[in-house]
């Protein structure tokens, strides 16, 4: 789980735990819901969408993945220019 927010509360942090061990699912539902109810009335900017972005690759670049996100996969290790 990433925190792109960088949003740290040590209660929330105890309900997801909670929550991700419960097996029985009405109970975990009603965990989820607490957690939900608790960042909102907390924390009023929700993510809901990020822009997907476009990336142009030349027909030299070899051995490049592109990532599902902005801020990976940025170490270019594994990339390199053919001679065509």
């Amino acid at each position: 789980m990433r925190n792109w927010s960088q949003i740290y509360d040590t209660d929330a942090g105890a309900l997801y735990q909670k929550q991700s061990q419960t097996v029985e699912t009405a109970q975990r539902k009603q965990l989820v819901q607490q957690l939900e109810t608790k960042f909102l009335n907390n924390y009023q900017v929700v993510t809901l969408y990020f822009k997907q972005a476009v990336h142009g690759i030349w027909n030299n670049v070899q051995d490049y993945k592109v990532a599902a996100s902005l801020y990976t996969n940025q170490r270019y290790q594994d990339a390199w220019l053919s001679k065509d």
